[in-house]
């Protein structure tokens, strides 16, 4: 099903790595700001608030004080309909450490249609965005994926990665020991 992004090397964000393995220091006033696109998907799960502020924190401390990160509103429609917030100090401030979805909402969609594809991509083009991130369970990880096929067979400019969230536990591989939200609806 995914002839473009099927077997593509594993990528490992390791900080302060370089391609070499030497470590460095990052300068964030010599990099380039990065737009990336956030959206929450399916049900809620604690720690989802988390990786918005998670990401909101590496792009504005870590990548460049200019980045920007764009959360999409309940959930894939959101995307597909072009309704978004950008994500900032203030927006995010309430949310910081405490689960749940609320501060963009989520949502079931499937993107599975020629117009679901090119209004999410139409999206992605308007507002610039480097990088997609889709977080969900396996519903949701199958639309990152479908995405990142379609951006990568037309030659779109945006990558899309998945964020596995689920409280069932049904998110497992040698690569995901435990996706966020189960050992809390475990143990809660």
């Amino acid at each position: 099903m995914f002839p473009t992004t099927f077997g593509q090397p594993m990528v490992q964000l390791v900080p302060g790595a370089v391609a070499d393995g030497a470590a460095k220091s990052v300068d964030v006033a010599s990099s380039k700001p990065v737009r990336l696109g956030i959206v929450l998907s399916g049900g809620p799960a604690s720690g989802g608030h988390n990786v918005l502020t998670g990401v909101y924190d590496y792009l504005i401390k870590r990548v460049h004080a200019d980045s920007q990160l764009f959360g999409f509103l309940d959930g894939p429609s959101g995307l597909i309909d072009s309704k978004y917030i950008e994500l900032n100090t203030a927006t995010l401030k309430n949310f910081r450490n405490q689960g749940g979805f609320h501060c963009l909402g989520s949502g079931r969609t499937k993107i599975e249609t020629k117009e679901h594809f090119a209004k999410t991509a139409a999206v992605c083009n308007r507002l610039q965005l480097d990088g997609l991130v889709v977080v969900g369970g396996d519903d949701s990880n199958t639309n990152a994926a479908v995405i990142a096929e379609y951006f990568a067979s037309t030659g779109h400019r945006t990558r899309c990665v998945g964020v596995p969230k689920t409280i069932d536990g049904d998110l497992r591989s040698e690569l995901i020991e435990m996706s966020f939200g189960f050992d809390t609806a475990c143990k809660v």
